[in-house]
Parts: C-alpha cells; structure tokens; sequence
C-alpha cells in the first residue's frame, strides 16, 4: 500500500507543471554556476603555473645554500579539482607559502591586484545555490501534497480508507 502512495505522488509531480520549472531552474543554475567556477579554476591553474615555474626558476639560480636558509622556498599548491562545484576554504586558504630555515612559513599573494573591482565580488558557488533552490521546492511541493489534494477533494476520499496515517504520511 505505501508503495502505491509513493508512486501516485511519483507519478503525479513528473507530470506537473511545477516539476518541469523546478528542473529547468536547477539545471540553468547547475549549469551556469558550473561554467563560471570553471572559468575560476582555469584562472588558477594558470596562477598556479606561472608561479611554480617562477619559482623553480628562483631556486634554479641559487648557487650555494646560504640564499635557501633566509630567502628560502616558495611552495605552490595546485587548485582542486573539484573547485569547478564548489569554492570552499581555498579562498581563505593560501596558494604559496615561502618556507625558510629560520623562520616561521609566510604565505604569499600569488595573485595581481590590477582589477580592484573584481576583489569585491566573490565567485559564484552551486551548493549555496542548490541548497536554496532545493529548499525553496521541497517547500512548495510539500505543500502542494496536502493543500493540493484537500482542493481536489481526493483527501477525505484517501483518508475514508482503513489505511494507517503514517502510512499516507509516510508515502506523501
């Protein structure tokens, strides 16, 4: 019996309306937040690059050992992978850190400041935006369940049934 109550609910939203403008909303939004975190990531992976061959090349032109203790290293950190869902700590996070024999690692600011615009606004991210509009749709569709079938009058006829109300629930 629940299984039936699952697959008529099943059934009766993928043939609605509000169904298909809450799939089209979340793939317009996966989609476009997607292809900007993946222009980000690209950003950064050229950052990336550019930096540790700058860096190798600096301790290419160290010819004895005293420059290392206190110049020291610069050590890069390659952007994830998977920075193209979702941004995470790596803004807060440094991308280089120099690393020296005598003193603490400093991070470094890897990135040029040309753009100051830029700064102010932070990249766009799919799970803020998936966990909002996820939300937003749990809401209506759950409100839809019990309001929806009270206005077409198929609730008292589901309720004049000896099924139990967690069941309904439960399947709802």
């Amino acid at each position: 019996m629940l299984g039936r109550i699952i697959k008529k609910q099943f059934l009766e939203y993928l043939m609605s309306l509000r169904f298909l403008v809450g799939l089209v909303l979340c793939l317009a939004i996966g989609v476009g937040a997607t292809i900007v975190r993946t222009n980000a990531y690209g950003v950064a992976l050229a950052d990336y690059r550019v930096n540790r061959v700058d860096h190798s090349k600096e301790v290419k032109s160290y010819t004895s050992p005293y420059p290392l203790t206190y110049s020291g290293v610069s050590l890069d950190k390659k952007p994830a992978v998977l920075g193209i869902f979702y941004r995470g700590l790596e803004s807060t996070r440094p991308m280089s850190v120099r690393v020296t024999a005598n003193r603490d690692p400093r991070t470094e600011d890897q990135f040029e400041h040309a753009n100051l615009v830029a700064d102010l606004f932070e990249t766009v991210d799919l799970m803020p935006f998936v966990s909002l509009v996820m939300g937003l749709l749990a809401l209506v569709f759950s409100y839809d369940l019990v309001s929806g079938e009270k206005e077409a009058g198929t609730l008292r006829l589901a309720l004049s049934f000896p099924l139990p109300r967690d069941y309904l629930l439960i399947g709802k």
